[in-house]
């Protein structure tokens, strides 16, 4: 029987959000992840902004305190200008003008000696804090330039446009037959033949044929790094005649790139350059370590602690060299064809090309004195290279480190028992190798130590380097194929095998492959529509069966075997990870004990009767290790070298003519990487748009395709998402099916969910009476609204983006999956399942399952809905199961009074929706059907279902510090933004917000914006104080006799001591985004019937300010001092500009917001209504007392020109996070309307209750004395991406408000 969920009682008080939440403290989450804190600020601070090269990270912290030895490197620093990490969070008691800023929980230390690195860090007064890096640009010379902010040089030969080509076309059409289509000879020959006859000879083709082409493509200058060779022999004078095999008495090429002039090309390339770290860094999130990328491990930190002893080497940029090998063959039945490429990168982009110590040498100079050189900002900076990670499976590592198979690279354990705790092992060095070498034979050694004699590892020859240490972990081969497929996968078989008759073990394996073929399809999901009986296993394959297998072989295998699995694929997945933490590396170690012992299961029953001396699986005893050294292991494994067999190997290969084929890969490469650096090169020099990849084709509707394989659909449906963390969103699909909207009764009719109408009755009800955007079967259907003429719009599926760093997701771990509710996909139906939260429990405990049978949408009264039509399940107990650590649900059902067993259904707002989860059924001890039994009905045909926990992990949430600049901490209005934000201001772990508030007094006093403005990166300034009287529009009461000083003062003062503040600290912002108003630009008295103002007016206020003195109205006062304050912005902003150059010169930009009355309902309930909504009302109410009455009629015959709050606010992000903007002055404007109507359009809306009604136009009034005003808001829709509201929407609200309100 179903039970009824819990009713979320929390609404969102975000205007327009309808979200509801069980707890106040999930509602608080949510508001700061939504609503709080935009989501295009963290944006912004990961495109770091694009005139200025730096990292990706969200914090820096100051250089760290000395000693630096690796016992603290797991524990966080010290800053210069932060509190302890043990400080605990400021009490709203404290004195938060003197306090110390808190300490962000996500920050990162970057080396203070080697750090070649250029500053930028991101901040506002609602603000984030960091501390900056300071670069260390030089001269061709290496010689420190006197002023970092000389502009650098351009990019590359610049002889003119696209050259060698004509034009942009000319290029496009290069690249699109070399390397898109990878056009033969041939076939480019007969393309022009085609193209000059189609167009005549008055059109020269881009190309006379293929020969062209490829010249063309070779005068490419940049990218221009040639081959060179040598070949090697093998000596075989120790060997006697008998033992010489033919290949010892061939010569074999060898090919190579210069390694340096690759580097310096990788250097060199703007598009790398921006997304490369230029020092070694280390990551901190709630005080606790994380390991992400290569230099966020112990090894580039250690190196540099190395190199900074000379002081010589202070201020290079240290760059690890991350190398890889492998052979890979092309031909197998044409003749054997081998080919052995070696990779290097500097730990982004792999590059090409082939094998290590004499190819390398040109580099070894630099390992220890540092190189000049060209970076992809135009400015030189000093580099020392070294030997970084070497990427290898288990055959390339023995190889590289000379130790025989079988035993471990990394330490000296004993190839017959390498995970044994009884015996001592030490890691193994050079230095280890030397000591062994120099009291042992070559057999001793061989035999006792594993080693190699007669053979020297290459980085032997080179600077701190030990190749036993710098061999990374390998997720494809060592866990993945290794210990997963060639091992347990296998071993489970040879169970099966062996404890079974013959016919017995034959079915059990049948069913294991059939509940893996009938499992349901989800997003991303490789299907096996034989099971697990590949002939020829990729990694995807084992990536995919790793998601599967262990509900398929709980009941077929004894319990320990289903935990030993269980275990290792705990293992597998948190491995995996993009981002490990401290506390991640204690639990992979817990993960590996528990294994070795569930593993014990296989030697019990004589499947391993020998033990389990596999160096594969001895590899993840080194893993904690190996993370600290290098980062997670996703960004180096072996998987990332053999797709790049692919593209450097095979693809060439195939497009050779397979005779001497390396002289024409090699030129097939070079080619490539010339077409590649060019469209570089023309994006940095402005001729390309660099615009984001081609998004993969949406398949909504590939139901219909004819012929699609389910193989087809697995990419389509997951898409990593380039957005910044956050609690992620659902959308609908963009079109509905059909287009046209049907009525509900027919819809229901042939979905045959005849309950359809009643449950969005009831979710009406509950929406628009209980503010709950659920059905709920408690409803009085007599008590709801009738819908017999609503019509809905249905949609074949929706997107849900959230985070998941464990998955294949964007840089900021964000990625999409297409949840699709269709009656035919590929032919057969599909409805997902989806997690919905119903309580604040931690992980899967605080959500329900549900699976959805139809996505639709409508409108009812003004309001529209997305929804969807939900089947719930129930979680058969309180914990996972035991044996697979997986939850287990199974639908509910209720009866009806005639007994019939009913789906428990409801209809649902899509924002309960959190993302998809996959279920798979509970078959236990149970065979599958052997026919007539497929994937697309194990949702409908299974009692219970394993509930995927590997696709359904939680995550945390990245966060932003934000700092709010207040007057008065005691004040009303202090203690209701602090009481309203109260979760975001405390900082524990697991919290997704933070806001600290500073004090400034006087905003008038010299210097008072210092304290609040250190470590900042932007400041928004969102207002300026008015002393002695309210400027609202119109008023004159009170405002006429104060001094102009007590308007113009505050505001144009109040602005420079901000702008001198922000601009002058040891840190300096980059950007400041500034509020003025259209009063900064409008003129009065106005001259025409219709009046339209822009970005190049100003208004005259102060000339009559000046001329009228203090007998200047309020009104003239008010618009005066925004006039001169933005005047005294622009200027200071001009000043600051024409310094650049020296040593005072501003690396920042100035943006100017105007916008006209800002109306719209209030965020806060607890916080007055806003002057301008307050006015709006009056008019809106006030003015049919009389038209005899001068200030009614006086606005009357005015306009109201208007913008909604939200697109203020919105424009105000925009204004921040887009590059473009700076330096611009953008009107923010809605629209604008008459009073009248003004009037008549508030009244057409639907209202809600109100004590004073809005007033209607009286017959009698003259609206040819009218005078309208208006502003051009084309600027901040080109620039800043605006899609304004619309008038009746801001009203609705506003009025929505007040009436609450009691108004």
């Amino acid at each position: 029987m179903s039970t009824p969920r819990r009713v979320k009682e929390f609404l969102c008080t975000y205007p327009e959000c309808i979200r509801r939440f069980t707890t106040c403290k999930r509602r608080q989450q949510h508001i700061q992840a939504k609503h709080t804190i935009p989501a295009p600020i963290q944006t912004y601070i990961n495109q770091e902004i694009s005139s200025v090269h730096s990292t990706q990270h969200l914090a820096t912290s100051g250089p760290p305190q000395s000693p630096r030895s690796l016992d603290e490197m797991t524990s966080p620093p010290a800053p210069l200008s932060s509190p302890t990490p043990q400080q605990p969070p400021l009490s709203p008691t404290q004195n938060l003008n003197t306090a110390r800023p808190l300490p962000p929980p996500t920050r990162v230390e970057y080396h203070d000696l080697l750090n070649g690195m250029p500053s930028l860090n991101l901040c506002v007064i609602l603000m984030f804090t960091e501390r900056p890096i300071q670069g260390s640009p030089c001269d061709a010379q290496g010689y420190d330039l006197d002023n970092p902010n000389t502009p650098a040089t351009g990019f590359g030969n610049e002889e003119h446009g696209f050259y060698p080509f004509a034009t942009q076309a000319e290029f496009e059409f290069a690249e699109l037959l070399y390397i898109k289509d990878e056009m033969s000879a041939p076939n480019i020959d007969d393309l022009i033949r085609i193209l000059t006859a189609h167009y005549g000879v008055d059109k020269e083709p881009p190309c006379d044929n293929h020969g062209d082409l490829y010249g063309t493509i070779d005068s490419i200058k940049d990218g221009n790094v040639p081959w060179d060779s040598f070949t090697i022999k093998y000596d075989k004078s120790h060997l006697e005649e008998a033992d010489v095999h033919p290949w010892m008495n061939e010569g074999h090429e060898v090919w190579f790139r210069d390694p340096l002039d690759v580097l310096e090309d990788m250097f060199a390339n703007p598009e790398l350059f921006g997304k490369m770290d230029l020092a070694a860094k280390r990551v901190f999130r709630n005080n606790k370590r994380e390991y992400k990328d290569l230099m966020s491990g112990n090894e580039a930190w250690e190196q540099s602690e190395i190199l900074a002893k000379e002081e010589n080497n202070h201020g290079s940029i240290y760059a690890p060299l991350v190398l890889g090998s492998d052979k890979t063959t092309v031909s197998v039945a044409t003749g054997q064809t081998d080919f052995y490429p070696l990779y290097i990168s500097l730990g982004n982009p792999f590059l090409r090309y082939q094998r290590p110590l004499r190819i390398l040498a040109s580099l070894r100079p630099y390992m220890t004195t540092p190189r000049v050189t060209k970076c992809g900002d135009g400015h030189y900076r000093r580099v020392i290279y070294g030997l970084g990670p070497y990427i290898a499976d288990y055959p390339e590592q023995a190889l590289l480190a000379s130790i025989v198979q079988g035993w471990c690279p990394k330490c000296t354990s004993p190839s017959r028992n390498l995970d044994s705790k009884d015996e001592h092992y030490v890691p193994r060095s050079h230095d280890h190798t030397d000591d062994a070498m120099d009291a042992h034979t070559l057999r001793e050694l061989w035999d006792d130590y594993g080693i190699v004699g007669d053979l020297i590892p290459f980085t032997a020859h080179f600077p701190r380097a030990n190749i036993h240490e710098l061999l990374t972990p390998d997720l494809l081969h060592q866990i993945i194929k290794g210990t997963f497929k060639d091992h347990l996968v296998d071993w489970i078989i040879q169970y099966i095998n062996s404890h079974h008759p013959k016919a017995e073990a034959e079915r059990i394996l049948d069913d294991i492959d059939k509940r893996i073929a009938v499992v349901p399809s989800f997003p991303g999901l490789r299907h096996f529509h034989q099971g697990r009986n590949y002939k020829q296993w990729t990694g995807d394959d084992s990536k995919g069966l790793m998601k599967v297998i262990l509900p398929a072989i709980h009941g077929h295998v004894p319990e320990k075997m289903v935990h030993a699995l269980r275990d290792f694929l705990d293992f597998a997945y948190l491995v995996r990870r993009s981002v490990i933490t401290e506390d991640d590396l204690r639990q992979l170690d817990t993960f590996v004990a528990r294994f070795h012992e569930s593993r014990e299961i296989f030697r019990e029953l004589g499947i391993r009767p020998d033990g389990f001396s596999l160096p594969r699986q001895h590899s993840m005893m080194h893993y904690s290790d190996m993370i600290r050294r290098f980062g997670a292991p996703n960004g180096l494994c072996s998987s990332i070298t053999e797709s790049k067999h692919i593209k450097a190997v095979k693809k060439p290969y195939r497009r050779s003519s397979k005779y001497e084929a390396l002289g024409q890969m090699l030129v097939i490469n070079q080619r490539i990487d010339k077409l590649q650096t060019a469209r570089t090169l023309f994006t940095a020099r402005g001729l390309l748009r660099c615009g984001p990849p081609d998004e993969p084709r949406d398949q909504e509707h590939a139901g219909d395709a004819l012929g699609a394989g389910l193989e087809e659909e697995d990419s389509e449906e997951v898409h990593e998402v380039d957005e910044p963390a956050g609690l992620g969103d659902v959308k609908l699909a963009k079109t509905a099916v059909p287009r046209r909207a049907q009525n509900i009764y027919e819809v229901a009719q042939d979905l045959g969910r005849p309950g359809l109408p009643n449950l969005v009755r009831k979710f009406l009800y509950n929406a628009i009476v209980n503010r709950v955007r659920q059905s709920s079967h408690e409803v009085d259907l007599n008590q709801c609204p009738d819908i017999s003429n609503l019509r809905i719009y249905t949609y074949p599926s929706a997107k849900a983006v959230f985070l998941a760093p464990s998955d294949l997701s964007g840089i900021e771990g964000m990625k999409s999956e297409r949840i699709r509710a269709v009656s035919s996909w590929y032919k057969k139906p599909r409805y997902d399942c989806v997690l919905i939260g119903t309580s604040d429990e931690p992980g899967f405990a605080g959500y329900d399952v549900a699976r959805v049978f139809l996505f639709f949408s409508f409108t009812y009264l003004d309001s529209t809905y997305n929804c969807a039509l939900i089947h719930w399940f129930s979680k058969i107990s309180n914990s996972p199961c035991p044996d697979t650590g997986m939850w287990v649900v199974q639908p509910d059902f209720h009866r009806t009074r005639n007994g019939v067993r009913e789906p428990a259904l409801d209809v649902v707002d899509i924002d309960c929706i959190l993302r998809s989860v996959h279920l798979i059924g509970v078959s236990g001890r149970e065979f599958i059907p052997a026919h007539g039994f497929d994937f697309s009905m194990s949702l409908d045909s299974f009692n219970s279902f394993y509930v995927n926990n590997l696709k359904a992990k939680s995550t945390s949430l990245k966060i932003l510090l934000m700092r709010a600049v207040v007057r008065d901490e005691s004040s009303w209005k202090t203690r209701a933004l602090k009481e309203f934000f109260a979760s975001h201001i405390s900082h524990g772990e697991g919290e997704v917000g933070m806001l600290e508030f500073c004090v400034v007094e006087d905003f008038l006093k010299e210097n008072a914006f210092d304290e609040a403005v250190k470590g900042v990166d932007a400041v928004i300034h969102l207002a300026s104080p008015l002393q002695g009287a309210s400027a609202a529009p119109g008023s004159e009461e009170g405002s006429a006799n104060v001094e102009s000083d007590h308007f113009v003062k505050p505001a144009r003062e109040g602005t420079l001591n901000l702008l001198r503040s922000a601009t002058t600290s040891p840190s300096p912002v980059k950007r400041v985004v500034y509020t003025s108003s259209t009063s900064a630009i409008s003129r009065y008295p106005l001259t025409s019937p219709h009046t339209i103002f822009s970005e190049e007016d100003w208004g005259r206020d102060p000339e009559i300010l000046e001329e009228q003195g203090n007998k200047a109205s309020g009104f003239v006062k008010y618009r005066a001092s925004k006039t001169l304050a933005e005047r005294a912005a622009w200027e200071y902003y001009r000043e600051s500009n024409d310094k650049k150059g020296s040593e005072e010169g501003a690396g920042w930009d100035l943006v100017v917001l105007n916008p006209p009355f800002v109306l719209g309902p209030n965020l806060i309930p607890s916080l007055p209504i806003a002057t301008a909504v307050q006015w709006w009302f009056d008019v809106l109410t006030k003015h049919n007392l009389s038209n005899s009455d001068p200030s009614i009629l006086a606005t009357l015959k005015g306009s109201c020109p208007y913008v909604d709050v939200r697109d203020t606010a919105r424009a105000h992000v925009e204004a921040l996070k887009r590059p473009e903007a700076g330096g611009e002055r953008v009107i923010v404007s809605g629209g604008s309307l008459g009073w009248v109507e003004s009037t008549r359009s508030t009244r057409s809306t639907t209202l809600p209750p109100l004590k004073t009604p809005i007033a209607e136009v009286s017959p009698d009034f003259d609206r040819s004395e009218v005078m309208m005003m208006s502003y051009n808001n084309e600027k901040s829709k080109r620039v800043l991406g605006i899609e304004y509201m619309d008038y009746e929407k801001t009203a609705r609200d506003m009025l929505r408000d007040l009436s609450e309100r009691g108004l």
